[in-house]
């Protein structure tokens, strides 16, 4: 069954690919899970739309994330996280919370997608994080302070 996928899904695609997968799998795993949708003639037309306005955003973002990666160089980020008596945080800090900080910080919008070898972070301390946009680099630092 041809279908469309609506988000990414880990070993069959990335978001708004057209896939062929089995029958069962589109009608009892992914359709209902709002993972993906038949491949219809208006899908497939909402789609390539959809995947050229992605493509359009994340390439403006690519250049004004260039041209902000000064503000961003040798940066001190804070943020702050419930964290146990060892320092180990509840919840762990992701590429979305980052992004939001830095923007805080810098005025500089970035992408969580820029985020170099990211993985999240689950411990109170200080971070050493990369950004890269095309042959550009940056890197920071992140504060994580227990409360």
């Amino acid at each position: 069954m041809k279908i469309i996928l609506l988000q990414d899904v880990p070993k069959i695609g990335k978001k708004w690919e057209e896939k062929e997968v089995a029958d069962g799998f589109a009608l009892n795993s992914l359709i209902p899970r709002k993972l993906a949708e038949a491949a219809t003639k208006s899908a497939i037309a909402r789609a390539a739309v959809a995947r050229a306005a992605y493509s359009a955003n994340k390439t403006a973002a690519a250049e004004s994330l260039a041209k902000n990666l000064e503000k961003i160089e040798g940066a001190k980020i804070e943020l702050k996280a419930k964290a146990n008596e060892h320092g180990n945080l509840f919840a762990a800090l992701h590429e979305s919370a980052i992004c939001s900080a830095i923007k805080e910080k810098t005025g500089a919008e970035v992408l969580p997608e820029f985020l170099h070898s990211f993985h999240p972070i689950k411990a109170a301390g200080e971070h050493q994080i990369e950004i890269s946009s095309g042959e550009r680099k940056a890197k920071f630092t992140l504060v994580v302070s227990a409360i």
